[in-house]
């Protein structure tokens, strides 16, 4: 809830994210239909994990992820110049975001997001105290917004925190510290993820499409004595003991 773990390291349904079935249809079976938020992936991360006791995560890559020109994240988070799938985001966030937390306008934030999911996903953790999360998510949503969004976010929380009697206020001294604790932790984390990540620019070499990129990954992964081809080795062993359900090595 804090945000200085993505929800895409939480088990979900989305690009290289695997669950057992079952799960899904627990999940389902409980709620009438699985996917319940505005924000599939970040709904399917929080459901999924309200119903296990541990999972896999796997530092290698397994898939390759491509952007649409209509993806709403990269809309969101200006990863696209298509201003649209952002338009209609906000739209349905009007419609189907979760009772506790409507409002006339909604802040932009991901953080925000995963407390609407957070909240749609109740009834698969029951006798939970929902008034802690939610402030916890809002310190997060603070905490997490771009300096020009600040003012607006901290005016819908409080606002939205006195409707539902969840006492939460901007101005305190234990709040003030808990969104400190939230933004150094988070770059702290996020430091350590970008120093152990590799980023490649296929621009450069005309790669045109997600199809080209995935030309480009196979060359890459077996390229005959490189850390990738050991990186790829590795892949398969995890992957094997995965499908063979033994332990991981």
């Amino acid at each position: 809830m804090t945000g200085v773990w993505r929800y895409g390291e939480l088990p979900y349904i989305y690009t290289g994210g695997f669950v057992d079935l079952e799960i899904v249809r627990k999940a389902t079976a409980e709620g009438g239909g699985f996917f319940r938020a505005v924000n599939p992936d970040i709904y399917s991360a929080i459901a999924i994990s309200s119903l296990i006791k541990k999972f896999a995560f796997l530092h290698e890559p397994i898939a390759l992820r491509g952007t649409s020109i209509h993806s709403t994240g990269a809309s969101s988070l200006g990863g696209s110049d298509n201003s649209q799938p952002l338009i209609d985001i906000r739209s349905d966030v009007k419609k189907f975001f979760h009772g506790q937390l409507q409002d006339s306008e909604f802040p932009s934030s991901i953080p925000l997001g995963v407390l609407d999911s957070y909240l749609q996903s109740a009834h698969l953790r029951p006798a939970e105290d929902m008034a802690s999360r939610a402030r916890t998510g809002f310190a997060a949503t603070i905490a997490m917004a771009k300096p020009e969004d600040k003012a607006f976010c901290i005016e819908y929380c409080e606002r939205i925190a006195l409707r539902n009697q969840w006492s939460f206020t901007y101005r305190g001294m234990a709040t003030k510290l808990r969104i400190w604790l939230i933004r150094t932790a988070y770059f702290l984390v996020e430091a350590k993820r970008v120093a152990a990540s590799a980023r490649f620019d296929l621009a450069t070499i005309g790669t045109r499409d997600v199809y080209e990129a995935s030309i480009v990954a196979e060359a890459l992964y077996f390229l005959r004595g490189s850390r990738v081809s050991l990186l790829w080795a590795r892949i398969r062993l995890v992957l094997t003991d995965l499908a063979r359900r033994k332990p991981l090595r």
